[in-house]
């Protein structure tokens, strides 16, 4: 299980932490764990594949069955920092 769904990266690096992540993503390749070569597995439980649905069904096609391709959606979210 991967189990990251969120990274919080500061604005001085996330050009190059966008750059350096999507590559990274581009090179796993989805399918049975128990195959040579094969660095994501689906899934783990039917419930997750109904959550992430709405969540991703404007990025991503609807995948059959737990197998869904690796995908990175980007968004920024600007926050004001808390006084000391």
């Amino acid at each position: 299980c991967i189990a990251a769904k969120r990274f919080i990266v500061v604005d001085a690096v996330r050009k190059r932490f966008e750059e350096r992540f999507v590559e990274q993503m581009r090179a796993q390749h989805v399918g049975d764990p128990l195959q040579e070569g094969v660095t994501v597995g689906p899934l783990a439980r039917h419930d997750l594949c109904e959550t992430s649905t709405p969540r991703c069904n404007r990025a991503l096609p609807q995948a059959p069955d737990f197998f869904w391709e690796v995908r990175c959606l980007m968004a920024r979210v600007r926050t004001t920092p808390r006084p000391s």
